[in-house]
């Protein structure tokens, strides 16, 4: 059976190049254990258990080195598809899908004013004809602000200036 060596807090701060204080606060964290009967440490048990503190504490850090690069990764993507004009600020998007309601709203308010004088002074054939012809105008209109308003980053940023 071998001999187990026990030694101070001094003593074991010395092993495991450590200060006096942090021996202490590992003890009361329940990190290093102490002998039995609370008088110092068994070595060969605190040099075990201060390396799994150790192998956890660095287990945890790879992990969050991890998480770290996994995260630049993404804001990395995610700047690229900006950038190529895969993907737009929700800002720019905002400011584009108001003007287009806002457009979409003008376009088909104004009808009534546009062709009032024209309804007025036809037969229900040709009104017909009229209402139609301005309500196609006004959706073409609508589908040129689209496209225009979904262009690339640059374009849709010179749309908020």
């Amino acid at each position: 059976m071998a001999v187990k060596l026990t030694c101070s807090r001094v003593e074991l701060a010395d092993l495991l190049d450590l200060s006096v204080q942090r021996v202490g606060t590992l003890t009361k964290t329940g990190i290093l254990p102490k002998a039995p009967g609370g008088k110092g440490y068994e070595v060969r048990n605190a040099i075990r258990a201060y390396l799994a503190f150790l192998r956890s504490k660095s287990g945890s850090l790879t992990n969050e080195r991890s998480r770290l690069t996994k995260a630049q990764a993404d804001l990395m993507e995610l700047k690229v598809k900006t950038r190529s004009g895969e993907l737009l600020e929700k800002r720019i998007w905002d400011h584009t899908a108001w003007q287009m309601y806002r457009a979409t709203r003008d376009a088909f308010l104004n009808i009534g004013s546009r062709i009032g004088g024209l309804v007025a002074a036809e037969q229900d054939a040709a009104c017909s004809r009229i209402v139609d012809r301005e309500i196609t105008t006004a959706l073409w209109d609508l589908s040129a602000e689209t496209e225009r308003a979904s262009g690339k980053e640059e374009d849709a940023a010179k749309v908020l200036s």
